[in-house]
C-alpha cells in the first residue's frame, strides 16, 4: 500500500478566505485533518471599482503567507488554490496573483464560473452520495449565486446570477447586519439579475392560475437541496493531480 499524501484546497471568496488540509489514501479514502477561514473580503472594493485596493493587496500577501505556512506544517505536498467571483471582476487580478506567487509561494489560479459551478456540483454530490442525487443545487456566495438543475446526474440547466452577500452589502452600502427595511432594499437588485423564468417559478404559489400554469412550463417544480460554500469535491480535484 502506497504513503498517504496530503493534500490541501484554498478557495479565496468574495467574503471569506479557507483553507482544508486532508490525508489522502487514495481518490476515495481521505481523511480531513484541518480547517480554517481567514476574514479577507476579497469582494469589499471589487463590486463598486473592479479594482483590489492596496490595503487587500497587504491582508492578501499575510493571509496566504500564513496560509503556506500551516501547508508546510502539515507537509502538504499537492494542493489547489482557487479564487472567484471579486478575483474575476478584478481589473488588477494579474497583478495581485504575481504579488501571491512571489511573497507566499501560493499559486492561486482564478477559475471560470462554469469551474466553480462544477466544483460546488461535485461537492454536494459527493456529500449526499449516490443513494440521495440532488435534483437542484443552490450555492449562495459572497459575490454570486449558482444554480444548477440536474437529472440523473447530468446537467439540464446552469446559471450564475450576480447576487452575493457582499455583492448587495457594498453596492447598497449596507455596513452589518441587513435589517428588514434594508432587506426589502435588496429586493430589486436580486429580482433584476434573475432570469424571468425563476422568477415566475417562485411566484407560483401567490399568483393566478393563468400565471402558474405559465410557471410551470417554463421551469416545473424541483427538489430542492441547498448548499452554501461546499468545498470537498476540492480533494478529488486535487488528488487527481498528485
Amino acid at each position: 500500500m502506497s504513503e498517504p499524501v496530503h493534500i490541501a484546497a484554498i478557495d479565496a471568496g468574495s467574503n471569506a478566505v479557507r483553507l482544508s488540509i486532508a490525508r489522502a489514501y487514495s481518490a476515495l479514502d481521505i481523511e480531513p485533518l484541518y480547517s480554517e477561514r481567514y476574514s479577507l473580503r476579497l469582494g469589499e472594493s471589487v463590486f463598486l471599482r473592479h479594482r483590489f485596493s492596496e490595503d487587500i493587496f497587504k491582508k492578501g500577501i499575510k493571509a496566504f503567507h500564513h496560509f503556506k505556512e500551516v501547508m508546510d506544517e502539515y507537509g502538504v505536498t499537492k494542493y489547489r488554490a482557487v479564487a472567484t467571483s471579486a478575483s474575476r471582476e478584478a481589473r488588477n487580478r494579474k497583478k495581485f496573483l504575481r504579488e501571491i506567487k512571489r511573497k507566499c509561494g501560493v499559486a492561486l489560479e482564478v477559475i471560470s464560473s462554469a469551474e466553480e459551478s462544477r466544483l460546488g456540483r461535485e461537492a454536494a454530490v459527493a456529500a449526499l452520495g449516490p443513494e440521495s442525487p440532488p435534483r437542484c443545487i443552490i450555492d449562495l456566495g459572497g459575490g454570486s449565486l449558482e444554480i444548477t438543475i440536474l437529472h440523473d446526474h447530468t446537467v439540464e440547466q446552469c446559471a450564475q446570477l450576480p447576487v452575493g452577500t457582499v455583492r448587495l452589502m457594498t453596492t447598497l452600502n449596507i455596513p452589518g447586519v441587513i435589517r428588514p427595511a434594508q432587506a426589502e432594499n435588496c429586493l430589486p437588485a436580486q429580482t433584476s439579475a434573475i432570469p424571468l423564468p425563476l422568477r415566475l417559478a417562485a411566484a407560483r404559489r401567490r399568483s393566478p392560475p393563468s400565471l402558474r400554469a405559465h410557471a410551470s412550463t417554463a421551469f416545473p417544480p424541483y427538489n430542492f437541496r441547498c448548499f452554501v460554500n461546499a468545498y470537498p469535491a476540492f480533494w478529488s480535484v486535487t488528488f487527481a493531480n498528485a
